[in-house]
């Protein structure tokens, strides 16, 4: 109950999901609860979710294998250049977030990220 699950993936990042949630779900819960029919229907959205916390992450995915490019090292300085010079000059200096991250996975999935940003 009350159990949210954000993923980002490729379509074949979706297989399995739904068993290894319920393998959560069986160690979280201790209470009876009633269960129904899912039907998982994977969408593109642009949304947010307001909660009580404090601080907000805001990120933007993708997949350059799906763009024909292969991982090469050439990554890894780009994602040091990223973290330490663009992102941070711009949104944690200039900008005044909290913080910045990026990320190039040898599977082609990507992401940039920030957070605590006062101007969101």
């Amino acid at each position: 109950e009350n159990l949210y699950v954000s993923l980002t993936a490729d379509d074949s990042g979706f297989d399995g999901i739904a068993e290894r949630v319920e393998i959560l779900k069986k160690s979280l819960c201790t209470a009876p609860y009633r269960t129904g029919a899912f039907t998982w229907r994977p969408e593109q959205k642009n949304e947010g979710f307001k909660t009580s916390g404090q601080v907000q992450y805001v990120a933007q995915t993708g997949n350059f294998r799906a763009a024909g490019c292969e991982y090469t090292g050439a990554f890894r300085i780009l994602r040091v250049i990223l973290n330490y010079d663009y992102l941070w000059m711009n949104l944690r200096v200039l900008g005044g977030a909290y913080g910045c991250m990026s990320a190039f996975r040898r599977s082609g999935e990507s992401y940039l990220v920030s957070y605590r940003d006062p101007h969101l």
